[in-house]
């Protein structure tokens, strides 16, 4: 997603790290997700969906991560920087809002705990938010 402003993100523990303003040059990138936002304002946000499209020698293409309504932590938090930084985080809710209950997962020695996320990539055409809302819907009724 174009940007041209050197950012400096602050880590849960107080730890800063600048990232420099990129050549933006062809840069054509923009978030959706579905809770309505774009951009910027994605980052740390709850979603069923986010999807990211952009063009590149002239194709449109769309990543898509879809959240499962049975993980815990959903919906996820949803990491979505404009220097491309794209992922969705299920067990991390206080590294995005501070205050947040505090996710806890314990497993014992042989237990596992599985977290289901749909990847999606559309090329050709841009995916729509009814389009991600049905491929969440199909998504949300599998396990």
């Amino acid at each position: 997603m174009p940007s041209n402003e050197s950012l400096i993100f602050t880590d849960d523990k107080g730890n800063p790290t600048t990232v420099r303003a990129t050549d933006n040059t062809g840069v054509t990138g923009m978030y959706n997700s579905s809770s309505g936002l774009t951009g910027e304002k994605v980052w740390s946000s709850r979603n069923d969906w986010v999807t990211l499209s952009g063009t590149k020698d002239n194709v449109l293409t769309t990543m898509a991560v879809f959240d499962h309504p049975k993980n815990t932590g959903y919906p996820a938090h949803s990491h979505a920087r404009g220097y491309g930084l794209f992922s969705t985080n299920n067990l991390g809710a206080t590294s995005y809002v501070p205050g947040h209950e505090k996710i806890v997962v314990t497993l014992q020695k042989g237990e596992s705990i599985t977290l289901r996320h749909r990847f999606y990539i559309q090329s050709g055409a841009g995916l729509t938010p009814d389009q991600a809302n049905t491929i969440f819907q199909a998504f949300s009724k599998l396990y």
